[in-house]
């Protein structure tokens, strides 16, 4: 900033100032006027100099005890781009450090890439990443799962895979029919069913889902109406309970349908992934009680974004380009879309703060999406937009 000799501000963000730091060791400031600090804690000025005048700012550094991953495995699939987390241990306190000021090199380029701290899957296969700040050096062990179109989760031909409790149920075995009218495919459990009070069937799995997928879907032909509600049990990657319930109603043509979204419907962050399926519970009418009772099960699958492979994150590709515009605490991005179709999009620091996301619609030709940053706090940050056809990645300082 510029003041005159009355302390009157005559430019906020004043230009073509040449920096450094006292004692050289303090860092050094780049071209873009952010402060590097050097690899010891100590005190010190960054000292800016424009046309003969001379500012200093003291500047107090503090020595990191431990430097390491947020997380030592990734599941990551060729679409998604986590940010890698990366965490200082100082004084008793964790602090979020950024991933892109650390050099990153990968032991198969094949596999998986890190760009501007971000994890690029690229072909299906395990990997390790290794992060380099100084002397501090650390492993990160990635697997690359792809996920198109669906993956049977379970195809209940041999019920000795998987454990079942019940109640009111007896005689169950699983046969290849009688199926629903049109099926050319699936299984049927037949049981004797007693009723009584609170009927339930409960097959419990404890299995890791494939891959990141957008939700799970179960077919099933239940002409005598014993299933009221099948709830499906799941624990994500961070121990969090993903419990969902879906009516009969609510079921589409038989479709026990729940999505890995949030409340915002936006996917849920890598980070939770590898999803845990417990166990899926079916709440019993016990009113159609009787004897030689059949559930006819077709799919029981996991459903993932039919997007198109994606080789790196890029910026300005032949379907759309990326540009940032910032005014009074507002972000603009401005987006040139070929197609109409849906995308999301985040805004996210460089320390792993998420400031924003979303689910868009792009319209064919010119795209403007405003963003509300007066609350953020200054420093980097990383906006990126997934498309079917790509993802796109763009970073700006907020001063």
């Amino acid at each position: 900033m510029l003041f005159n000799q009355y302390d009157e501000v005559l430019d906020k963000n004043l230009q073509g100032c040449k920096f450094g730091c006292e004692p050289a060791e303090l860092g050094y400031v780049d071209d873009n006027a952010v402060l590097h600090t050097g690899a010891t804690g100590m005190k010190g000025f960054v000292v800016a100099e424009k046309d003969g005048m001379v500012a200093k700012m003291p500047v107090t550094t503090m020595q990191v005890e431990t430097i390491k991953p947020s997380a030592t495995a990734i599941l990551v699939d060729n679409i998604r781009r986590p940010l890698i987390g990366v965490e200082a241990l100082c004084n008793g306190d964790t602090f979020k450090l950024d991933p892109s000021a650390f050099e990153w090199t990968t032991s198969d380029s094949e596999i998986c890439e890190v760009v501007d701290g971000l994890l690029v899957g690229k072909k299906e296969g395990t990997a390790t990443i290794n992060g380099k700040f100084g002397d501090v050096s650390f492993d990160v062990q990635v697997t690359v799962e792809i996920g198109n179109g669906q993956k049977t989760v379970y195809d209940f031909v041999d019920l000795a895979q998987v454990k079942i409790n019940k109640s009111g149920v007896s005689n169950l075995v699983s046969e290849a029919a009688p199926l629903p009218e049109g099926w050319n495919y699936g299984r049927a459990l037949n049981f004797d069913f007693s009723g009584g009070r609170g009927p339930y069937l409960k097959f419990t799995f404890e299995n890791n889902l494939y891959s990141l997928p957008d939700s799970m879907a179960l077919t099933l032909g239940d002409k005598d109406g014993i299933v009221k509600e099948i709830a499906f049990n799941c624990k994500d990657n961070l121990g969090n309970k993903v419990n969902t319930q879906v009516k009969t109603e609510n079921a589409q043509n038989g479709v026990y349908t729940i999505k890995f979204f949030n409340e915002d419907n936006t996917p849920f962050d890598v980070a939770q992934f590898p999803m845990q399926l417990i166990s899926v519970d079916m709440k019993l009418n016990a009113a159609k009680k009787g004897n030689g009772k059949t559930l006819a099960i077709k799919d029981f699958i996991t459903m993932y974004p039919d997007w198109s492979s994606v080789e790196s994150v890029v910026k300005d590709s032949e379907n759309h380009s990326l540009d940032l515009t910032y005014d009074n605490g507002m972000l603009y991005v401005n987006c040139n879309s070929k197609k109409a179709e849906r995308a999301y999009l985040r805004v996210v620091s460089t320390t792993g703060q998420e400031i924003w996301r979303g689910a868009i619609n792009l319209e064919e030709g010119a795209n403007r999406f405003e963003i509300n940053m007066l609350e953020a706090a200054t420093g980097f940050y990383l906006v990126s937009l997934d498309a079917p056809a790509y993802t796109a990645t763009e970073k700006f300082i907020l001063r």
